[in-house]
């Protein structure tokens, strides 16, 4: 049977993502890995700028994806708000865009 990640590397290329679906599963991952980053951190950790970095975590917010809480004089930290199951989830999403990294060069 085939692997999930190699058939999902014959079904599509990264091209195929948009960049916004890109960036969104990064800066879920990372907020995964990382819990308790701020804003700063994400946007270091993911490559992207503070400012896209706070507009995509605003919006994982409103939805009650991510939860915020002021820590460490007052400095916003980040949460990923999801049951057990989406930790899997993640980190086969994490695998996979590694793999297809690694397969477009």
């Amino acid at each position: 049977m085939m692997e999930c990640s190699t058939m999902l590397k014959e079904v599509c290329a990264l091209n195929d993502l948009r960049l916004k679906d890109f960036r969104s599963l990064m800066i879920l991952i990372f907020v995964y890995e990382h819990p308790g980053s701020t804003i700063s951190e994400v946007a270091k950790g993911v490559g992207i700028s503070y400012k896209t970095a706070q507009r995509y975590l605003r919006e994982f917010r409103q939805p009650g994806k991510l939860v915020a809480k002021f820590e460490d004089s007052c400095k916003l930290r980040f949460y990923l708000n999801c049951p057990a199951k989406v930790d899997a989830i993640l980190l086969s999403f994490k695998e996979t865009i590694k793999s297809m990294l690694e397969w477009e060069e």
